[in-house]
């Protein structure tokens, strides 16, 4: 006989929590008792299937004196809408569906040994009320024998027997909020983006221009070098200047455009000479597209790193102050 419920714990429930289609009325879960360990020693611990364990095994795992089983079976016995639900499928099995309810009803479960089961082609997998959810979900990721398996490995592991609505949703996010797991796994790398997003197919249509120095010790009209770096052929043109001013780049720029003609793309920096109005209006007027590099990130601009510092490196040996 269904001993009385008691009062619902809300701490217990507050993990695996889902609305069930055998359900009719409202679940009383029963308290959570105190479980002893799985295994004897921590030296036992691993993963399931490190350790050779199978489901049989597992199922066999105490919760507080009582296998996973047999703490199912237990709360289906003292679940009132549970109950309620057996008779009922009792009742159409014995005098057949009356409506198109009792007809899925019949399809989908049955009632074996006094419990309620959800039925999977020949196969039956026992309902687990909401009070024992909780258990069931440490026992096989939180418990030493089941080793915090991933999500999907506790799943299947959890389906082979057992069966509630939502319970995917209930397995995956037991698995995802574990504080173990979050603190000893280590999570999937990212991929990182590509730092040449942009790669030039043919000469001339793709430009890098840069600024370097201030240098010291020089004239003062030859304190910084303007280099404009064609980024397929590696062709390089500079020019030494008193101030890398927007003017002062533009007319450098246009010196050489009328050269070799205009370039579809130019790649700078961030810095505030190439956000004015000045700027701006010479790169429309002329079609350019301007691509500037992030901030403090100067390997999104191709001409950053080992060539810059060639260039810095070979401009200081012609100015002579190494």
């Amino acid at each position: 006989a269904a001993r009385p419920a008691p009062e619902p714990d809300k701490q217990q429930l507050s993990r695996g929590r889902g609305y069930d289609a055998t359900q009719w009325a409202a679940v009383t879960p029963t308290p959570k008792k105190p479980r002893s360990p799985s295994v004897e020693s921590p030296k036992q611990a691993g993963s399931a299937e490190k350790n050779g364990i199978d489901l049989d095994t597992l199922l066999l795992m105490q919760i507080g004196g009582e296998t996973v089983m047999e703490v199912v079976k237990r709360a289906q016995l003292a679940d009132v809408s549970v109950q309620r639900d057996k008779l009922r499928l009792e009742r159409i099995a014995l005098v057949g569906p009356q409506d198109d309810d009792e007809e899925r009803q019949s399809r989908e479960y049955a009632v074996r040994d006094e419990l309620v089961w959800r039925r999977y082609g020949d196969n039956l997998k026992i309902y687990v009320p909401k009070s024992a959810r909780r258990q069931v979900l440490e026992e096989f990721h939180d418990a030493e024998l089941a080793g915090h398996p991933g999500g999907e490995e506790t799943l299947r592991a959890v389906r082979k027997q057992f069966w509630w609505r939502k319970m995917d949703d209930d397995t995956r996010e037991w698995v995802r909020t574990c504080e173990v797991c979050a603190v000893v796994k280590v999570g999937r790398a990212r991929d990182k983006a590509p730092l040449r997003p942009r790669t030039p197919q043919a000469p001339w249509r793709m430009v890098s221009l840069d600024v370097l120095g201030p240098f010291e010790g020089v004239d003062k009209n030859h304190r910084f070098l303007i280099v404009l770096t064609d980024l397929f052929s590696r062709w390089v043109e500079a020019k030494p200047a008193g101030r890398a001013t927007t003017l002062e780049q533009i007319g450098f720029l246009q010196d050489i455009f009328m050269r070799y003609g205009y370039p579809e793309v130019i790649i700078t920096d961030s810095a505030r000479t190439y956000t004015g109005d000045s700027w701006r209006e010479y790169v429309d007027e002329h079609h350019i597209e301007h691509v500037q590099s992030a901030i403090y990130r100067q390997q999104a601009n191709p001409e950053s790193g080992a060539s810059k510092s060639s260039r810095r490196r070979c401009a200081c040996s012609c100015m002579k102050i190494r």
